[in-house]
């Protein structure tokens, strides 16, 4: 299935009616999660699931999915990811479609490739390869001011000196 993305896990079985403890992987829980809405699985035994309803727990969702009626099932379903179509905004994009793109300048000047996208805890950077060297350049709106996939470029506005 192309362009799903992973919006969260199926954890342990709660109780013997089929309810299960699901792992949040999105920021789009009301709207993957309401009731009624399908979803599908990476589990054989229920590739589309319904839910029924969800509810939370002291530190977890929990969901009843209408397909899933025993602890049996529930058991089953345990381990298996809940995949839903991705959110495609127009300028959207995925890290690893960053990797071979070219880093510009804001005049058009090529800087190098980008190599990878590389997250760190207080900001993340994109590892640049310039006949120089790598150069780490922090992905931030100032200095990446834009991606653009369809030239296959990476526009970035660097401090001075950050690619000498």
């Amino acid at each position: 299935m192309e362009n799903m993305v992973i919006a969260a896990r199926v954890g342990a079985p709660k109780g013997l009616k089929g309810e299960v403890s699901l792992h949040i992987r999105t920021d789009r829980v009301d709207e993957v999660f309401a009731v009624g809405a399908q979803v599908h699985s990476t589990c054989a035994d229920f590739p589309v699931l319904t839910v029924e309803r969800l509810t939370w727990g002291k530190d977890k969702a929990l969901v009843f999915f209408e397909e899933v009626r025993t602890r049996n099932d529930s058991e089953t379903l345990r381990g298996a990811d809940i995949i839903v179509p991705a959110e495609v905004e127009d300028d959207a994009w995925y890290s690893h479609q960053l990797e071979g793109l070219a880093a510009i300048s804001s005049s058009g000047e090529r800087l190098g490739t980008v190599k990878k996208l590389d997250f760190g805890s207080a900001q993340d950077r994109l590892i640049v390869d310039t006949e120089s060297g790598e150069v780490m350049v922090p992905f931030v709106e100032e200095i990446v001011p834009e991606v653009d996939l369809g030239n296959g470029t990476i526009t970035v506005d660097p401090p001075e000196g950050l690619f000498e």
